[in-house]
Protein backbone atom coordinates (compact mmCIF):
# COMPACT_ATOMS: atom_id res chain seq x y z
CA UNK A 1 0.00 0.00 0.00
CA UNK A 2 2.87 2.35 0.83
CA UNK A 3 4.36 1.77 -2.62
CA UNK A 4 1.01 2.59 -4.18
CA UNK A 5 1.00 5.94 -2.39
CA UNK A 6 4.59 6.57 -3.49
CA UNK A 7 3.69 5.58 -7.02
CA UNK A 8 0.71 7.94 -7.01
CA UNK A 9 3.02 10.70 -5.76
CA UNK A 10 5.39 10.10 -8.66
CA UNK A 11 2.55 10.07 -11.16
CA UNK A 12 1.19 13.33 -9.74
CA UNK A 13 4.61 14.96 -9.83
CA UNK A 14 5.21 13.75 -13.37
CA UNK A 15 1.90 15.15 -14.56
CA UNK A 16 2.53 18.56 -12.99
CA UNK A 17 5.97 18.93 -14.55
CA UNK A 18 6.67 20.61 -17.86
CA UNK A 19 5.98 18.61 -21.03
CA UNK A 20 8.26 15.61 -21.11
CA UNK A 21 10.57 14.59 -23.87
CA UNK A 22 10.26 11.01 -25.15
CA UNK A 23 13.36 10.02 -23.16
CA UNK A 24 11.87 11.49 -19.98
CA UNK A 25 8.58 9.70 -20.63
CA UNK A 26 10.45 6.42 -20.97
CA UNK A 27 12.28 7.08 -17.70
CA UNK A 28 9.00 7.85 -15.90
CA UNK A 29 7.38 4.75 -17.39
CA UNK A 30 10.32 2.62 -16.25
CA UNK A 31 10.09 4.09 -12.74
CA UNK A 32 6.38 3.33 -12.64
CA UNK A 33 6.94 -0.22 -13.84
CA UNK A 34 9.67 -0.68 -11.24
CA UNK A 35 7.37 0.59 -8.49
CA UNK A 36 4.62 -1.73 -9.64
CA UNK A 37 7.05 -4.68 -9.63
CA UNK A 38 8.23 -3.75 -6.13
CA UNK A 39 4.64 -3.46 -4.96
CA UNK A 40 3.82 -6.88 -6.42
CA UNK A 41 6.94 -8.40 -4.82
CA UNK A 42 5.98 -6.91 -1.47
CA UNK A 43 2.46 -8.34 -1.81
CA UNK A 44 3.87 -11.74 -2.76
CA UNK A 45 6.25 -11.69 0.22
CA UNK A 46 3.39 -10.71 2.51
CA UNK A 47 1.26 -13.57 1.22
CA UNK A 48 4.13 -16.04 1.71
CA UNK A 49 4.90 -14.72 5.19
CA UNK A 50 1.29 -14.72 6.35
CA UNK A 51 0.11 -18.21 7.28
CA UNK A 52 -2.97 -19.19 5.33
CA UNK A 53 -6.10 -19.68 7.39
CA UNK A 54 -7.01 -23.25 8.08
CA UNK A 55 -9.14 -24.46 5.22
CA UNK A 56 -12.48 -25.87 6.22
CA UNK A 57 -12.48 -25.21 9.92
CA UNK A 58 -14.66 -27.63 11.78
CA UNK A 59 -16.30 -27.32 15.15
CA UNK A 60 -13.90 -28.09 17.94
CA UNK A 61 -14.62 -29.02 21.50
CA UNK A 62 -14.56 -25.82 23.47
CA UNK A 63 -14.78 -25.98 27.24
CA UNK A 64 -15.86 -22.47 28.21
CA UNK A 65 -18.18 -21.17 25.54
CA UNK A 66 -21.41 -20.43 27.35
CA UNK A 67 -24.80 -21.98 26.75
CA UNK A 68 -25.26 -24.29 23.79
CA UNK A 69 -27.99 -23.82 21.14
CA UNK A 70 -29.28 -26.58 18.87
CA UNK A 71 -28.73 -25.11 15.41
CA UNK A 72 -30.50 -26.85 12.53
CA UNK A 73 -30.34 -24.15 9.88
CA UNK A 74 -27.61 -21.63 9.10
CA UNK A 75 -28.35 -18.90 6.58
CA UNK A 76 -25.92 -16.41 5.09
CA UNK A 77 -27.08 -13.02 3.86
CA UNK A 78 -25.14 -10.53 1.78
CA UNK A 79 -23.18 -13.24 -0.02
CA UNK A 80 -22.51 -12.80 -3.74
CA UNK A 81 -19.11 -14.45 -4.12
CA UNK A 82 -19.63 -17.86 -2.49
CA UNK A 83 -21.53 -20.32 -4.69
CA UNK A 84 -24.47 -22.20 -3.20
CA UNK A 85 -22.46 -25.44 -3.32
CA UNK A 86 -19.48 -23.84 -1.56
CA UNK A 87 -21.81 -22.38 1.08
CA UNK A 88 -23.26 -25.82 1.78
CA UNK A 89 -19.78 -27.33 2.06
CA UNK A 90 -18.62 -24.53 4.37
CA UNK A 91 -21.69 -24.71 6.63
CA UNK A 92 -22.32 -28.48 6.68
CA UNK A 93 -20.01 -29.31 9.63
CA UNK A 94 -21.82 -26.74 11.77
CA UNK A 95 -25.46 -27.58 11.02
CA UNK A 96 -27.47 -29.86 13.28
CA UNK A 97 -25.00 -29.21 16.08
CA UNK A 98 -25.26 -27.73 19.52
CA UNK A 99 -23.23 -24.54 19.18
CA UNK A 100 -22.09 -22.24 21.95
CA UNK A 101 -20.84 -18.71 21.38
CA UNK A 102 -17.23 -19.87 20.98
CA UNK A 103 -18.22 -22.29 18.20
CA UNK A 104 -20.40 -19.67 16.51
CA UNK A 105 -17.43 -17.30 16.60
CA UNK A 106 -15.29 -20.04 14.99
CA UNK A 107 -17.90 -20.37 12.25
CA UNK A 108 -17.94 -16.64 11.48
CA UNK A 109 -14.13 -16.71 11.44
CA UNK A 110 -14.17 -19.66 9.01
CA UNK A 111 -16.48 -17.73 6.67
CA UNK A 112 -14.28 -14.62 6.90
CA UNK A 113 -11.21 -16.84 6.29
CA UNK A 114 -12.82 -18.12 3.09
CA UNK A 115 -12.91 -14.55 1.78
CA UNK A 116 -9.45 -13.58 3.06
CA UNK A 117 -7.80 -16.66 1.56
CA UNK A 118 -9.10 -15.57 -1.84
CA UNK A 119 -7.87 -11.99 -1.53
CA UNK A 120 -11.12 -10.34 -0.38
CA UNK A 121 -9.51 -8.72 2.64
CA UNK A 122 -12.29 -6.24 3.36
CA UNK A 123 -15.08 -8.83 3.54
CA UNK A 124 -16.22 -10.13 6.92
CA UNK A 125 -18.90 -12.35 8.42
CA UNK A 126 -20.63 -11.18 11.58
CA UNK A 127 -23.66 -11.79 13.76
CA UNK A 128 -26.62 -9.57 14.47
CA UNK A 129 -28.90 -9.78 17.46
CA UNK A 130 -31.17 -12.82 17.06
CA UNK A 131 -33.17 -15.47 18.89
CA UNK A 132 -31.45 -18.86 18.53
CA UNK A 133 -34.16 -20.82 20.37
CA UNK A 134 -35.80 -21.78 17.05
CA UNK A 135 -32.61 -23.45 15.77
CA UNK A 136 -31.83 -20.92 13.04
CA UNK A 137 -28.55 -19.02 12.96
CA UNK A 138 -28.35 -16.03 10.63
CA UNK A 139 -24.92 -14.75 9.65
CA UNK A 140 -24.48 -11.49 7.78
CA UNK A 141 -21.59 -11.12 5.35
CA UNK A 142 -20.35 -7.70 4.39
CA UNK A 143 -18.44 -7.93 1.13
CA UNK A 144 -16.28 -4.80 1.19
CA UNK A 145 -16.70 -2.78 -1.98
CA UNK A 146 -14.57 0.01 -3.32
CA UNK A 147 -17.06 2.85 -3.26
CA UNK A 148 -14.96 5.69 -4.53
CA UNK A 149 -11.36 6.39 -5.49
CA UNK A 150 -10.22 9.93 -5.08
CA UNK A 151 -6.87 11.50 -5.83
CA UNK A 152 -6.87 15.17 -5.00
CA UNK A 153 -5.69 17.49 -7.70
CA UNK A 154 -5.99 14.94 -10.49
CA UNK A 155 -8.56 14.44 -13.18
CA UNK A 156 -11.03 11.56 -13.07
CA UNK A 157 -9.52 10.31 -16.33
CA UNK A 158 -6.21 9.68 -14.57
CA UNK A 159 -7.92 7.53 -11.94
CA UNK A 160 -9.78 5.57 -14.59
CA UNK A 161 -6.46 4.73 -16.20
CA UNK A 162 -4.86 3.68 -12.90
CA UNK A 163 -7.88 1.82 -11.45
CA UNK A 164 -10.05 0.84 -14.42
CA UNK A 165 -13.55 -0.28 -13.46
CA UNK A 166 -12.83 -0.87 -9.76
CA UNK A 167 -15.39 1.48 -8.22
CA UNK A 168 -18.48 -0.32 -6.94
CA UNK A 169 -16.86 -3.76 -7.08
CA UNK A 170 -15.83 -6.06 -4.24
CA UNK A 171 -12.27 -5.20 -3.30
CA UNK A 172 -9.80 -8.00 -3.98
CA UNK A 173 -6.14 -7.64 -2.99
CA UNK A 174 -5.08 -9.77 -5.94
CA UNK A 175 -6.65 -7.52 -8.58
Amino acid sequence: MRYLVVWLFFVTAALQAAPLSPADRDAVRQQQEQLLRQNQQQRDELERATPLPRAGRTPSDTQAGGPCFDIHTITLSGVTLISEKAQQKLLAPWQNQCLNMAKITELTAAISDWYISRGYITSRAFLTEQDLSHGELRIVVLEGKLRHIRLEGESPHMLKMVFPGREGKVLNLRD
